[in-house]
């Protein structure tokens, strides 16, 4: 069930936003004022999709499934439109995301596809490997 098929959000790999966080630890532990503020680590900002675009990738990726709007009236306001600024991180920290949001959508149902109790620690060192490559 989805509730606001046309919203837009800043999807992103959980992987971004932590290696965001690193490269900024990194330059505090020289300068730990300078670095001492707000950041936003995301997608870029033409880098859209639509709650129904993600559940199609979903979908798709999964290689099954379906879903249908919620259509009650009784649902709580939320923004059409929420976007990050990450201009700061790009300018301050030289950090920018490695993935655009289809690729993170991609990549995490396929990691939810292929893991079990056996190879999750294997599977989750293996595409560190790669987001470091990329």
């Amino acid at each position: 069930m989805v509730r606001n098929p046309n919203s837009i959000r800043p999807w992103q790999h959980v992987i971004e936003p932590i290696a965001g966080y690193l490269q900024l630890a990194y330059k505090m532990e020289d300068n730990p004022i300078s670095y001492a503020s707000a950041w936003n680590f995301g997608p870029q900002m033409e880098d859209d999709l639509t709650v129904e675009q993600l559940v199609g990738i979903a979908i798709e990726t999964w290689g099954s499934g379906s879903f249908e709007q919620n259509l009650a009236q009784s649902q709580l306001h939320e923004a059409k439109t929420l976007k990050l600024d990450i201009s700061k991180s790009v300018n301050e920290l030289k950090w920018k995301p490695k993935l655009n949001s289809k690729q993170a959508i991609i990549h995490t149902i396929e990691w939810y596809k292929n893991t079990n109790d056996q190879n999750t620690r294997q599977d989750l060192m293996n595409f560190i490997n790669y987001y470091i490559l990329i």
